[in-house]
């Protein structure tokens, strides 16, 4: 109860404005631009007009990139299609947020502010997808995969967001399937 009342007050608090990427349009073959060449895709939307708006969170696969070799793309993209076909959205009128492209990478203080609101952007989502596929960390080495993500100080704060505003959560696993639902997702969230 007490975490639900301060991720509620803290939803209202605002640090930052966010762009969502349409989903048709901006999520090509590839990992999605960084925040920093967004604008000049122009393929962001105001969270103002609504369809079905997605919050997709993952594990960095480096240091420096989230997805070196787009293992977790094309694992995200059967997500939001799967979202989409049960919502009976089209994917044109999908909007994804996902923090490599819609939180500022070359601003330090603009970054800060943007990660400072992560919970209110999740509550301005309509769904909740984690995407965890088996997958290797390029500076690392190991193995990332479910167990790895759930251990993510980040992921799990993203999925609690998630978790106090009652947002749908699906964790997707493996490309054109592996999408599971909310409950095995919020136990180990929480646990």
């Amino acid at each position: 109860r007490y975490l639900k009342n301060t991720m509620k007050r803290a939803t209202s608090r605002l640090r930052s404005s966010t762009s969502f990427l349409r989903s048709s349009t901006s999520l090509g073959p590839g990992a999605p631009p960084a925040g920093a060449r967004l604008k000049q895709r122009r393929n962001a939307l105001s969270a103002a007009s609504r369809r079905l708006f997605v919050f997709v969170s993952h594990q960095w696969l480096s240091g420096s990139h989230p997805d070196p070799d787009g293992v977790q793309f094309s694992v995200m993209m059967d997500a939001i299609k799967a979202r989409a076909a049960a919502e009976a959205v089209p994917m044109h009128e999908v909007f994804v947020w996902v923090d490599y492209t819609c939180i500022p990478q070359a601003n330090p203080v603009s970054q800060m502010l943007a990660i400072e609101s992560l919970q209110v952007y999740v509550s301005l989502c309509d769904a909740f997808i984690a995407v965890a596929p088996k997958a290797v960390h390029h500076t690392t080495q190991k193995p990332c995969d479910v167990s790895t993500y759930m251990r993510r100080g980040w992921c799990r704060f993203e999925g609690l967001a998630a978790l106090c505003t009652g947002k749908p959560i699906a964790l997707a696993t493996a490309a054109s399937s592996g999408v599971v639902e909310e409950s095995m997702v919020a136990n180990d969230i929480v646990d």
